[in-house]
């Protein structure tokens, strides 16, 4: 986040403690250790700061084949749901395009106390990569941390939301798509809803890998 910003999507899909949510099981189900990171959900990349950096920047490098743009807003003054409309356009043209979008709920700044907040830490006394010097130095479980990104809830998480993405693509064409995200069954898990946001993935269900992306915050309602 500190060398890319806004130039990159960040999901932290946590596992075994208080942050742990069924709605991202799908795509949980293909992790096979921690820590581990997936980019696009395409490579599987070990989480350390210059591996990331060297995949990140091969696909910020890419040429995509769809643009996505979102706007999200809450319902009512009760934010109990948030309307998100989505722009898609596709650079090429498709009477058989494969493509939907998934819809994840993020927060910032969690915290919490008691030994179920403390991060596992299965690096701990371990050695190799000075990228992850902090984790070798810590025990097995890291208290007192604040974490970002998380989610905290997700939609259609794996191929996406069915008919939001036309099956027959234009070239140029801007396709629009609003999705009603009732977020009142996440209410136990969200701790500050000013630092949520949302997050709209374009999917090729094809692959299951994320095409493009895009976040943004959640502007209050407005009754017009």
């Amino acid at each position: 986040h500190e060398t890319f910003g806004d130039k990159v999507v960040l999901i932290a899909a946590h596992n075994s403690d208080p942050m742990e949510i069924t709605d991202y099981n799908p795509i949980m189900s293909r992790v096979s250790g921690f820590p581990s990171s997936f980019i696009n959900r395409v490579i599987d990349a070990y989480p350390a700061a210059s591996t990331l950096n060297y995949y990140v920047n091969d696909c910020l490098e890419s040429v995509t084949v769809a643009d996505i743009q979102a706007s999200a807003m809450w319902t009512s003054d009760d934010k109990t749901e948030i309307s998100i409309d989505t722009q898609t356009k596709f650079v090429y043209s498709d009477d058989n395009g494969q493509y939907g979008i998934a819809y994840v709920l993020i927060e910032d700044g969690m915290t919490g106390t008691g030994s179920d907040w403390a991060q596992a830490n299965y690096l701990s006394g371990e050695s190799g990569d000075p990228d992850m010097e902090f984790w070798y130095k810590s025990g097995s479980k890291v208290p007192g941390l604040e974490f970002n990104h998380v989610a905290v809830g997700a939609w259609s998480i794996e191929f996406g939301e069915s008919g939001s993405v036309n099956s027959t693509i234009n070239a140029g064409e801007v396709q629009d798509y609003n999705f009603k995200a009732d977020i009142s069954s996440k209410h136990s898990l969200i701790q500050d809803k000013s630092k949520l946001t949302v997050a709209a993935l374009l999917i090729d269900q094809t692959t299951g890998g994320i095409v493009n992306a895009a976040q943004v915050a959640i502007q209050d309602y407005d009754p017009s």
